[in-house]
């Protein structure tokens, strides 16, 4: 379980998706995402408000240590796995995830004989990045 608390000792917020022991916590440069590693191999990134926004999987121990990069595009994470994991967080953002797969399929979808007038515009509305 994480607690987060206003200067003055309020409970602000509690967060608690993890299956075990939070073994530490870490705040984006901007403030408004937080990072969580836990004994029960994962990483939790939450919005400032509680929301979960991603689970990360990959170690296969407990995961002791997290941290942002100074950019907050990226997380460190250490674990008694004796490896440490760069994550991409940008990965977890769904919009740039299927602004990446149309700008990777639009060409496909407007020249292959075999894809529908319907489906030829499935990308239209996501804005080539």
């Amino acid at each position: 379980i994480i607690k987060i608390w206003s200067k003055d000792g309020k409970l602000l917020k509690t967060f608690q998706k993890h299956s075990k022991s939070v073994k530490s916590i870490a705040w984006s440069p901007d403030g408004q995402t937080l990072a969580s590693a836990s004994a029960d191999k994962t990483i939790k990134i939450w919005s400032k408000d509680g929301q979960e926004l991603g689970t990360l999987k990959g170690h296969s121990d407990a995961v002791n240590s997290v941290s942002f990069s100074l950019d907050g595009k990226s997380v460190a994470s250490a674990s008694d796995d004796k490896t440490v994991l760069l994550w991409n967080l940008e990965l977890l953002d769904r919009d740039i995830l299927f602004k990446r797969g149309c700008n990777w399929v639009r060409g496909y979808l407007m020249t292959n004989p075999n894809v529908t007038q319907e489906d030829r515009h499935l990308c239209d509305r996501l804005q080539r990045s």
